[in-house]
């Protein structure tokens, strides 16, 4: 985030008013700064607390600046005497004291902006880092969903649903990054329900925690990250952590996401304690099912792409992947992509790098074998399986006993005993055709696999 060079002229309107009141009272509009929501939780008068810190920073910075402010506003001193003090003419020393407002202005606008840095740092931590550097045909949804959760008497529980592969985690992850920008909530959380799936356990693809411990183990995860861990009571209570959690959302309200909630035998009991957490809290959901007794709650479903947002998406995998027969091919070909995905993102993807090692032809005539989209899924996994080398399976085998978040080269070369060299050279095959993914945050590149890359690797074990 950019800070601005200077601060608006209302900025430092509101300034002026502060010297004024002596930092009693908040210039209007002043709540929502972000230095305000900082310090308010520490400080009864947050307006004071602001203005004595920054008179203390332009005393070290411009000494004659802040004795002057102080004469004026703090000893009620009028311009005359100023003038006699300072020799100086009454143009000068109006003079003076506009350098000074600004001078104060400027101090203030830094402390926002770092205010607002910070913020936006803090919360994107808690984010997963995106898997797709551009979203497609999602803005008209994005637009939808944001008004919703913005308005006041809009739905405070929303339930993002959709078959896997439609960008429900995607759509919530660019929906959050935006409103993290906008500062538009005090907070913000989230938590992942991603299943984990090891390819050498014989438990079934999801072994699911009982119903009331998965409720508890996501309501804890959610205290910490929002409140840390002392903020977990002792003897543990649920009821006493829901309580906690329910007053803090309350007073500072958050957007929270619960990404991945059909990993829970049934949504239906969590969604109910959930709800009671909102207003004015906001919660967005994304699952696979979707329960239809649930008062109050807000379904949006992940519309297909259409005919031209999966033009542009194939299109852009292939400047990405440099897969010059998909930049070459005319628009037909690229609908008859489109009618037989049926407009699924993760679907095109997975076609766009079939393309590194099979003709379009053949693509396009094969791809009639997998009309229902479970099948397809199969068919498209199969094909991509099978045109790996015995290293990069190893590798995308390996990539199944990572946790869910995905891992790094290091954690990768553990469980295969491969080199780095030879496992990054891996995953460049595997990046290119869409079975992995990369994350590059601040502690470097992870990789990580959909989770239905992980269930088809599942039954790959199954057959072996």
């Amino acid at each position: 985030m950019s800070a601005s060079v200077s601060p608006s002229s209302d900025f430092q309107k509101a300034v002026k008013q502060l010297l004024r009141d002596l930092g009693q009272t908040l210039p209007s509009g002043w709540e929502s700064m972000q230095m305000v929501r900082e310090i308010r939780a520490s400080a009864s008068s947050p307006a004071l607390v602001l203005l004595e810190e920054a008179m203390t920073q332009l005393e070290a910075r411009r000494p004659y600046q802040a004795q002057l402010l102080h004469q004026r506003y703090w000893q009620d001193e009028a311009i005359q005497t100023l003038m006699r003090k300072y020799h100086r003419s009454k143009s000068s020393i109006h003079r003076d004291l506009r350098a000074a407002h600004d001078a104060l202005a400027a101090i203030l606008w830094e402390r926002e902006q770092r205010a607002r840095e910070r913020f936006a740092r803090e919360q994107y931590q808690r984010l997963e880092a995106p898997t797709n550097d551009r979203l497609f045909g999602v803005d008209a949804l994005l637009t939808q969903l944001r008004e919703l959760i913005l308005s006041e008497d809009g739905p405070a529980l929303i339930l993002l649903t959709g078959m896997g592969g439609m960008g429900k985690t995607s759509v919530a992850d660019r929906l959050s990054r935006l409103l993290i920008d906008e500062r538009a909530f005090a907070g913000f959380g989230w938590i992942s329900l991603r299943p984990q799936v090891s390819l050498w356990d014989t438990r079934p693809y999801f072994q699911p925690h009982p119903q009331q411990e998965a409720a508890t183990m996501v309501f804890e995860a959610l205290t910490i990250q929002l409140l840390g861990e002392g903020a977990i009571p002792s003897p543990f209570s649920l009821t006493d952590l829901l309580a906690r959690l329910r007053t803090h959302l309350h007073h500072a309200p958050h957007f929270i996401v619960i990404d991945n909630l059909e990993s829970l035998p049934d949504i239906r009991p969590i969604l109910t304690q959930i709800n009671n957490l909102a207003r004015p809290t906001r919660f967005l959901i994304t699952s696979r099912r979707r329960p239809f007794d649930i008062p109050d709650l807000h379904v949006q479903s992940i519309p297909s792409l259409h005919r031209e947002a999966a033009r542009a998406l194939l299109r852009h995998e292939a400047r990405k992947r440099n897969i010059l027969a998909l930049q070459l091919a005319p628009d037909e070909q690229l609908d008859r992509i489109w009618q037989q995905v049926g407009g699924n993102p993760l679907a095109l993807r997975l076609v766009a790098g079939q393309l590194h090692v099979h003709p379009l032809p053949d693509v396009l005539a094969h791809l009639t074998q997998g009309r229902q989209m479970h099948q397809f899924f199969d068919y498209i996994y199969r094909q991509a399986w099978a045109s790996l080398d015995d290293l990069a399976q190893r590798v995308l085998i390996a990539m199944s006993l990572l946790p869910p978040h995905g891992g790094d080269v290091a954690q990768i070369a553990a469980i295969t005993e491969l080199s780095p060299g030879s496992i990054r050279d891996a995953l460049e095959t595997l990046i290119q055709v869409n079975l992995v993914d990369v994350r590059v945050g601040p502690e470097g590149a992870r990789y990580t696999i959909h989770s239905l890359t992980r269930a088809f690797l599942h039954h790959i074990a199954a057959w072996s």
